[in-house]
């Protein structure tokens, strides 16, 4: 009872109620061999007028992959998850070893999945990873960032069921 009572206070604390689903409308925008993985560039609709951009990778030889959704926390971008700097600053960002996910998912025989979140990189209204006036905006909306985050994850879940069934294992996510 606890849980349950707490998961829907936490909903509404996120803006949860905010969102509609949509169709995803997925658009593949280009497919690509790279050295040890097949590179899907992607969007999907998660809410109205709303478009999400991402990359997955699948690894080569292996068949019905389990998927490693790859989230970048504060940073430039969801190129750090795939080791390929963009902005000044990400070789350092990279250099560790230790933000490439999408790098080391694939050498562990996962396919993995990086999306842009809202207020970083593409999404980003300023410089790739300020992202104070977005949240700010969605605070005045009824909503916050972390809840449309969590809202753009989940469609990706329903964007994986729907469209990649065929390449990737859904029931290991």
């Amino acid at each position: 009872n606890w849980k349950r009572k707490a998961r829907e206070k936490l909903s509404v604390l996120l803006g949860m109620h905010k969102f509609t689903l949509v169709d995803t409308d997925l658009q593949i925008e280009y497919e690509t061999e790279i050295e040890n993985a097949t590179e899907i560039r992607f969007t999907y609709q998660s809410e109205l007028g709303y478009r999400v951009p991402g990359h997955m990778f699948l690894p080569k030889d292996v068949t019905n992959p389990p998927v490693i959704i790859c989230l970048q926390g504060h940073s430039s971008g969801m190129h750090i998850s795939f080791g390929r700097p963009k902005y000044q600053g990400d070789e350092e960002t990279i250099k560790g070893g230790d933000r490439d996910f999408c790098v080391r998912a694939l050498k562990e025989g996962f396919a993995a999945i990086a999306i842009e979140q809202r207020s970083f990189g593409e999404c980003s209204m300023q410089d790739g990873k300020l992202c104070m006036n977005s949240a700010m905006a969605a605070l005045l909306q009824g909503r916050t960032t972390v809840g449309e985050r969590v809202w753009d994850v989940m469609r990706l879940i329903d964007v994986i069921e729907e469209s990649f069934a065929d390449k990737v294992d859904i029931n290991k996510i």
